[in-house]
């Protein structure tokens, strides 16, 4: 399943630089129409359109229709591989090795596939939250870019060259979907009332929104989701 969203940004002179970093940072290359006081410009969001039209009182940006989890993506913590987790006994080695291995499966099947007609899911061999979390650090995978860990909900979210999104969790591996980010209204359900952690992703947002306001946009390139 694939849905696509739009949205409107409107700012003003004082913050506009923080507003057009921000919006390259997150928004890249989607097309917009860029509105300068009474000014109408068609193309793409990058700092050379931005600059181009950067004198003026009062800016509204709004997007064509794009890809739902395009900005969400773009908003995950960048993938680090953990250090590899050491377990006291072999029994506990193998079973992290296992659970690995049956994570790395999907993502192949994932890759191989490359689109979303077809829904990936898999059982996972345990429940314990834990064990899933080291036995990431016993994935081969080479493609992972994102990832995000989830106490709360107990999963965790993996994205595969910036394209797909993985859930792991709840007894299974599967596709899955980001909830769509937006700048002014954080993170909301897509168009099929999915989208993982959105409430705790919501909880960073709003710290990161407020200090964007109170700063005019001086936290830009600081992290939304810690």
């Amino acid at each position: 399943m694939v849905c696509f969203t739009s949205h409107r940004f409107q700012f003003n002179s004082t913050n506009r630089k923080n507003w057009f970093n921000v919006l390259c940072k997150y928004y890249h290359n989607v097309k917009i129409t860029l509105t300068v006081d009474d000014q109408t410009y068609q193309g793409k969001v990058n700092m050379d359109l931005f600059s181009e039209h950067d004198n003026g009182k009062n800016f509204t940006v709004d997007t064509e229709r794009f890809w739902a989890e395009y900005a969400s993506i773009r908003v995950m913590p960048k993938y680090i591989k953990p250090e590899l987790s050491i377990e006291n006994n072999d029994n506990g080695q193998s079973e992290l090795i296992a659970i690995a291995s049956n994570i790395d499966g999907l993502l192949q099947s994932r890759l191989s596939h490359g689109g979303q007609e077809i829904f990936l899911s898999r059982q996972i061999e345990t429940d314990n939250f834990d064990l899933i979390v080291k036995s990431i650090s016993y994935l081969n995978t080479e493609e992972i870019t994102r990832m995000y860990i989830s106490k709360m909900k107990q999963v965790v979210l993996l994205v595969l060259k910036d394209r797909h999104t993985i859930i792991i969790g709840n007894g299974k591996i599967s596709d899955g979907s980001l909830p769509i980010f937006d700048l002014d209204d954080g993170f909301i359900a897509n168009a099929f009332g999915m989208g993982a952690c959105i409430t705790e992703l919501n909880d960073y947002f709003s710290k990161w929104r407020s200090t964007f306001d109170e700063t005019n946009g001086a936290n830009w390139d600081e992290p939304i989701i810690c």
